[in-house]
Formats: C-alpha cells, structure tokens, sequence
C-alpha cells in the first residue's frame, strides 16, 4: 500500500496534534475543554451552560501547557 505524500503529510499533523487532542478530552472533556482551548485561543467560544463550568485550575494548566507546547498561533480578527 503506497501512501501519497498528501497523506503521510496529514499523517505527521495527526501524529503531532495527538497529545492536543488527548488532554483536551481527557483533562476536562468535550465541550469544556475545547471550549476554554478556543478562548485561550483568541476565540469568543461563549460561555457555557449548566451543568458545565470552566475548567478547574489544573486542567486549566495542562491545556494551556499544551495550547503553549504545540505553538499555535491563530490570527484571530477581533
């Protein structure tokens, strides 16, 4: 099976987005996580509705943590 470089090149961003997209579901879960991601982000992702809050202080750190190791930079129009 001959892979094109297309996809070994999505490959690679799977490979490198992976610890992202693990601690985002796992530190706080979906849509808490993401959502506090997007705002750290530059996004106006909104607030949330009960029963769902704000991620607590030390998932607050490790998706930030993330956010900083994987060095997205989005320009965001404000």
């Amino acid at each position: 099976f001959q892979q094109s470089g297309f996809q070994i090149g999505l490959r690679a961003i799977h490979r490198r987005l992976l610890p992202l997209m693990n601690v985002l579901m796992t530190a706080w879960g979906n849509p808490g996580g993401v959502k506090f991601a997007l705002r750290q982000a530059g996004f106006d992702a909104g607030g949330f509705r009960l029963p769902l809050c704000d991620p607590d202080e030390a998932a607050a750190e490790q998706i930030t943590a993330e956010l900083r190791r994987q060095h997205i930079d989005l320009a965001v129009a404000v």
